[in-house]
């Protein structure tokens, strides 16, 4: 039998290179789009985490998944009970090596999966 979710799909304007003003900013959008209406699942737009057009700041803001932001957002989802997805860069154990990324965040504060663009 077919299951009836809500989807919430943020439009936010990132601040450049300011990954933490921006983690604060989808942590309350979390909080406040949950306490108006449950919602299965939050969408933020790409590089939400860190803003678009980075240059080589890119590499000082890139992270790990698991990292700060996936542990700050992973704490929302759970709290809330609901997946969150969001854009940021994501960097590999050889540090060079990135992606712009995004990553999917389960309701029990897990990471559900990831992907890099290619």
């Amino acid at each position: 039998m077919p299951r009836e979710i809500t989807v919430a799909l943020v439009q936010m304007a990132p601040e450049l290179a300011n990954p933490e003003a921006n983690l604060r900013k989808m942590g309350d959008f979390v909080e406040k789009i949950c306490t108006e209406q449950r919602t299965d699942l939050i969408v933020f737009p790409e590089l939400s985490y860190t803003g678009t057009e980075l240059g080589l700041k890119a590499t000082d803001l890139a992270e790990r998944v698991p990292g700060h932001a996936t542990n700050y957002l992973a704490k929302r989802a759970n709290e809330f009970n609901s997946y969150v997805v969001f854009g940021l860069v994501i960097k590999e154990k050889v540090e060079s090596i990135l992606y712009n990324g995004v990553v999917c965040l389960g309701p029990e504060g897990d990471v559900v999966t990831d992907y890099r663009k290619v």
